[in-house]
């Protein structure tokens, strides 16, 4: 109806998105009932209301009870950590690549990128030459990278040095943990999932 800007419909959207990838997704928390019943609260407050300034302060309102219920950081770290995906493990598959090209936006250099038509290449390997079991850690948030499918085949199974050289000639934009390892093990992979908890919380997805 027009009845609020653009700007603030959008806003409370985000906060939403933002509260229920925490809430929901990665922590999967149960709201018994409550968390409905907030939007339903606020939903008829925001449809009687009839002033635009008490519109956005019902939806400031709504913000802050999102805040308020949102879950720690220690807790949305922990099952961060558990998130896994690999050509057997696929079931959280969406999850992890909504989760990578929002980081990747976050990261790039303002070119387009079709997320659509992007694959997600494990930088320790499932597959290790020479019969070596694959790390316990393959699958998780830090061994992953987001990647074109061309770049994907080109990379294959090959060593992370190896890799390493491709994705340098490459437009990939490579995080801090990447570009400062000389090796590929599962203290950098697990370093790295932690970090992108961190930037997950207090960054992309901060209330």
């Amino acid at each position: 109806a027009k009845t609020l800007r653009q700007k603030h419909v959008v806003g409370i959207l985000e906060a939403i998105e933002c509260f229920h990838f925490v809430f929901s997704a990665i922590t999967s928390q149960r709201s018994s009932g409550g968390i409905s019943n907030m939007y339903a609260t606020h939903a008829i407050e925001l449809s009687e209301e009839k002033s635009v300034d008490k519109k956005v302060a019902i939806l400031e309102k709504l913000k802050g009870e999102l805040k308020r219920r949102l879950p720690s950081y220690a807790e949305f770290e922990a099952n961060f950590m558990e998130l896994v995906y690999t050509d057997d493990q696929t079931k959280q598959k969406r999850l992890v690549q909504y989760l990578m090209a929002k980081i990747d936006a976050q990261n790039s250099n303002g070119i387009p990128v079709d997320y659509e038509q992007m694959t997600l290449e494990h930088l320790a390997s499932q597959k290790p030459k020479d019969g070596l079991e694959p790390s316990e850690y393959v699958g998780t948030i830090g061994n992953l990278l987001l990647v074109n499918s061309r770049l994907n085949q080109k990379l294959s199974n090959k060593s992370f040095q190896k890799k390493k050289e491709i994705l340098a000639k490459s437009k990939v934009t490579l995080d801090e943990i990447i570009s400062n390892s000389a090796q590929w093990g599962d203290g950098e992979i697990q370093a790295r999932t932690k970090f992108f908890a961190k930037k997950a919380y207090e960054e992309i997805w901060k209330l």
